[in-house]
């Protein structure tokens, strides 16, 4: 029975243990500078949270900035490196998130038939194709993981990683 049960959860997520991959992940903004992670600590007013316009930048527990990506994505603005007093920023063109976005193909309503364009939609790099009409795929060449494909998925089929 228990052979079973193991079986039909690893198939279908039915009670399923919380092994750690289904806990959120949230990435560091783009440019954010690990290394310069003790710089961060000191800051008291965490202005480059402020400063985001899509107000998708969270804090962690210790103080540092993630991206909270699950309704809006980043636009790449750059506002919140320019906000940092502290220079916890690499300097450049950071139009990548250091992340992965994944299409849950169990989940997604294209890839099961029912007409759905809402990621593809919404992606300003074209990263999103449709092999035929039912079955997108993501360019992880050009994709930015942005974000802005999660929030707009009816079913919740997109997901965010770590690389």
């Amino acid at each position: 029975m228990s052979d079973r049960r193991q079986f039909l959860s690893s198939i279908f997520g039915v009670g399923a243990r919380d092994s750690g991959e289904n806990k959120p992940f949230f990435p560091p903004p783009p440019g954010f500078c690990n290394t310069k992670i003790d710089e961060c600590f000191r800051c008291e007013d965490k202005s480059c949270k402020n400063s985001c316009p899509e107000n998708i930048i969270i804090l962690t527990q210790e103080g540092t900035p993630r991206l909270n990506l699950s309704s809006r994505g980043c636009t790449f603005c750059d506002d919140c490196a320019t906000a940092c007093k502290y220079g916890c920023f690499e300097d450049g063109e950071n139009k990548k998130i250091m992340a992965v976005i994944l299409i849950e193909i169990l989940n997604c309503l294209a890839w099961n038939r029912t007409i759905c364009r809402s990621c593809a939609d919404v992606c300003n790099e074209k990263a999103i194709k449709f092999l035929g009409l039912f079955h997108p795929e993501i360019n992880s060449e050009i994709c930015t993981s942005c974000g802005f494909c999660i929030g707009v998925c009816p079913a919740q089929a997109v997901k965010i990683k770590g690389c």
